[in-house]
């Protein structure tokens, strides 16, 4: 009965999120070891009950399935991928952490979905993201976009040596992402001369970093 009517009983808990249902959920999922029959569902060959299960799985915490939901970021559906982000950002477990940050850059994930598993551990992806941005110098739009969401003083430094960089698109992430973190003296005198660049993306996202600014 569980595996003829897993999409029908679980949509509404994955839309609404209710905190109390997804607990009594989770306890009814324990006692009941329907771990098996997600694992049916899991092993599809249809990929909605793929999407399913992983979502459910996601939003119930089974970090027991964390190497199943890290592997379907690989799946041959498009739909079951962007599943496993959400899963991943649901289940918040740090095990899946490196898998995430690896793949901040993999195009066949959806970008949006991406930064937000990321954003889901918030400043714990922060020394990985820095870590991978000081090997890979090619994607610092990408990093620094990143770290916009999830970045802390600790890359405050690295950000505003992002703000020198030949190529415009990092120069204003780097500034974009130093609004989050908040800005600095250091940080303010590079935004304050970034006003003053030929470059339209530049000035406008060093505008923004010091908007709000009263120094």
């Amino acid at each position: 009965d569980f595996v003829v009517s897993m999409r029908t009983r679980w949509d509404p808990l994955i839309d609404d999120r209710d905190s109390w249902r997804i607990a009594r959920t989770r306890e009814i999922f324990i006692a009941m070891s329907l771990g098996a029959a997600a694992n049916r569902f899991l092993d599809s060959r249809l990929w909605w009950r793929r999407a399913i299960a992983l979502r459910a799985l996601g939003l119930l915490q089974s970090r027991d399935h964390t190497g199943r939901i890290v592997a379907a970021l690989d799946d041959a559906n498009v739909d079951v991928r962007a599943a496993a982000l959400d899963a991943l950002a649901d289940l918040h477990d740090p095990a899946s952490l490196p898998a995430l940050v690896v793949r901040l850059l993999d195009t066949t994930l959806p970008y949006g979905r991406r930064l937000n598993a990321l954003s889901a551990f918030g400043a714990a992806a922060e020394p990985l993201l820095v870590e991978l941005s000081t090997l890979d110098t090619t994607h610092h739009v990408a990093y620094a976009r990143a770290l916009s969401l999830c970045g802390t003083a600790a890359s405050r430094e690295l950000l505003c040596e992002w703000t020198t960089d030949p190529t415009p698109e990092v120069r204003a992430a780097a500034f974009v992402a130093l609004a989050h973190i908040g800005l600095d003296d250091r940080c303010v005198e590079l935004a304050i001369r970034a006003l003053d660049v030929d470059v339209p993306v530049v000035r406008a996202a060093a505008a923004s970093a010091l908007h709000g600014w009263s120094g």
